[in-house]
């Protein structure tokens, strides 16, 4: 088990524009980046529908061992956004 650090180490430099480009859309956007533990970087809400994004800088970027055991006990695939 990976030792557990409760604050996020950074965000991701794409974070800010992606989140003010989805607000554009209309999409109600709650960040949750700085919450650590794996959370995903955000929670978005679109047409009644929850969706937690994780933003990574490029598409070559890999979920760090604690996104990936907080996506697995959630039971649902990724969302991995680094672009719109």
């Amino acid at each position: 088990m990976p030792e557990r650090n409760p604050y996020a180490k950074r965000t991701d430099n794409n974070q800010k524009e992606l989140v003010a480009e989805l607000r554009s859309c209309g999409v109600k956007i709650a960040v949750m980046s700085s919450c650590g533990m794996g959370a995903p970087d955000i929670l978005c809400l679109f047409q009644g529908l929850w969706i937690p994004i994780e933003i990574k800088s490029s598409d070559k970027e890999k979920l760090t061992e604690m996104e990936t055991i907080w996506w697995e006990r959630m039971n649902i695939e990724p969302h991995i956004a680094w672009d719109l």
